[in-house]
């Protein structure tokens, strides 16, 4: 068998995988059915992955190796470039940006930056659905869901942290911030793209009138965090709890 043959039956093997997964959870998918599915022999699945483990970890390690070059090139293009390039200066609590044309420019570079992100995991929709299905079942996998705080811990350690703090110092945030991160921006997020071929059912509203519609709810929700030319990272509520 050709490597270009290997490499087309592993390649149905993840994709029957992500399929199955998520339409019977990782627990309740067997073996026999994923080598029906990829339309390979069970012995094939065993020779590129050793265990059912092995295959959801291959899955989910890539998803997430794609999410974090995604956030690291925005992070590159929109906030390291304009603190080199003296446009922005960031303070323990804030972002101030040297213009308001500054400012006006990274909202942009959010929004665009988001369009990338829907558009990437609506490609990964299967991957999604697992991820979101293992964490309500409490199945072992559950935890896989919250590898989403490796890319917004306060460590050197995370990559995209450390691209920020190398180009000035003074960035930091605090649990808070991670807290809002994962409940009002990530969680809405996977929301959107699980339930989205739903959603767009019901509705008759097309891909683009989702996203777009997406995205204007960001704009409103990220409008409270600008205050003149700066862009709060700890804004204050006005409620006492």
């Amino acid at each position: 068998m050709s490597d270009g043959t290997y490499n087309g039956s592993k390649e149905r093997i993840i994709e029957a995988a992500k399929t199955l997964f998520s339409e019977k959870g990782y627990d309740g998918a067997k073996m026999s059915e994923l080598a029906i599915e990829a339309d390979v022999k069970k012995a094939l699945i065993y020779h590129y992955f050793p265990t059912k483990q092995s295959i959801l970890d291959h899955i989910i390690d890539g998803f997430f190796s794609e999410a974090e070059s995604l956030a690291m090139g925005f992070i590159r293009d929109s906030i390291t470039s304009m603190i080199e390039a003296g446009r922005l200066d960031i303070l323990p609590d804030r972002m101030r940006f040297a213009t308001p044309e500054d400012l006006l420019d990274f909202r942009r570079s959010i929004l665009k930056y988001y369009r990338r992100l829907l558009e990437y995991m609506l490609g990964k929709r299967h991957v999604l659905r697992i991820i979101l299905s293992e964490a309500i079942r409490g199945a072992e996998q559950k935890s896989t869901l919250f590898r989403f705080f490796a890319m917004t811990e306060k460590d050197e350690k995370n990559p995209l942290f450390d691209a920020i703090r190398s180009a000035d110092a003074d960035f930091t945030y605090s649990g808070n911030t991670v807290f809002r991160k994962f409940f009002f921006s990530l969680m809405p997020q996977i929301s959107f793209v699980v339930f989205h071929d739903d959603y767009k059912e019901i509705s008759g509203m097309s891909d683009d009138e989702m996203i777009d519609s997406f995205l204007r709810s960001v704009n409103s929700l990220y409008a409270g965090y600008f205050d003149g030319q700066d862009m709060l990272i700890e804004p204050s509520g006005d409620i006492d709890i």
